[in-house]
């Protein structure tokens, strides 16, 4: 016993001596290694107006960002492109339903399912560029079903649609509002993604949101069938919003597509409710 009670004390002082060295200790910032890349976000509707393009550059992990490192990382003055089988066709930075992105509307082109597109952005010698291939839409408008489960407080729906067979039965939902007099406004919300091989039964379920919505403004309910690159870079970038501050979490990385850069090309095809 006073063997192991000396050697505990003995332990306890070396960690106590250790620790203090340990704190004293400064970290070189500057010598973690850090190679800045282009970050590429988009993914394309066919039954959308315009095709939408998040353009970002990365930033070291710790310490300050460069001195030229734009506000919050948002590129605004990338050359962004979108190729595909009738050509190439040039994205704008502007604003678009409250939000700063790359905007092409669609017009004289349309977005066809089973189709493979590229998304190219650059900016000052760095390069994103991502493909995909949009899914054939295999859900029946009139499969979907829009349950009331509206509470005291406020009025809430939850669509309902078949479990399809496969392994490749992603899906995503959001909703869009847009103002009766500006349609370009519009605010788009994604508030669920779904694996069907994770549900048991015929029936997918997805979560219930507010269905009402500001006087003036237009309601819409998408269910979506997207890639399986966009469900697992939802669902990674979901991880990282949870665990954020979280000391105890495991670190994730958000799932990247891209050949060049990191992100997501991603694509889905829709059915869309007017609610």
């Amino acid at each position: 016993m006073r063997f192991l009670t000396a050697v505990s004390l003995l332990s306890v002082a070396l960690l106590a001596t250790g620790c203090t060295q340990f704190f004293e200790r400064e970290i070189e910032l500057d010598e973690l290694p850090f190679a800045r890349s282009l970050v590429l976000q988009t993914i394309l509707f066919p039954q959308d107006s315009f095709v939408r393009a998040d353009v970002y550059v990365t930033a070291p992990a710790v310490g300050d960002p460069p001195a030229d490192y734009p506000r919050g990382g948002l590129v605004t003055e990338a050359r962004v492109t979108l190729n595909g089988p009738t050509g190439s066709f040039p994205l704008t930075f502007r604003a678009l339903g409250g939000f700063n992105c790359y905007v092409l509307p669609v017009e004289g082109f349309t977005l066809e399912a089973g189709a493979t597109y590229e998304v190219v952005a650059e900016w000052d010698g760095l390069t994103a560029r991502g493909r995909t291939t949009i899914p054939e839409l295999a859900i029946a408008r009139d499969s979907i079903v829009l349950e009331d489960v509206s509470n005291d407080q406020e009025r809430r729906v939850r669509p309902l649609w078949p479990n399809g067979p496969g392994e490749d039965d992603y899906y995503m939902l959001f909703r869009d509002q847009v103002y009766e007099t500006q349609p370009d406004d519009v605010q788009r919300d994604i508030y669920d993604f779904i694996h069907g091989r994770d549900v048991l039964g015929p029936t997918l379920t997805g979560e219930s949101f507010a269905g009402t919505s500001a006087n003036g403004y237009e309601l819409t309910i998408n269910v979506c069938q997207i890639t399986q690159a966009t469900y697992d870079y939802l669902l990674t970038l979901e991880a990282i919003r949870n665990n954020n501050d979280n000391p105890f979490a495991e670190p994730t990385t958000v799932a990247n597509n891209l050949e060049e850069g990191r992100g997501l090309v991603g694509a889905s095809s829709c059915r869309r409710i007017v609610y």
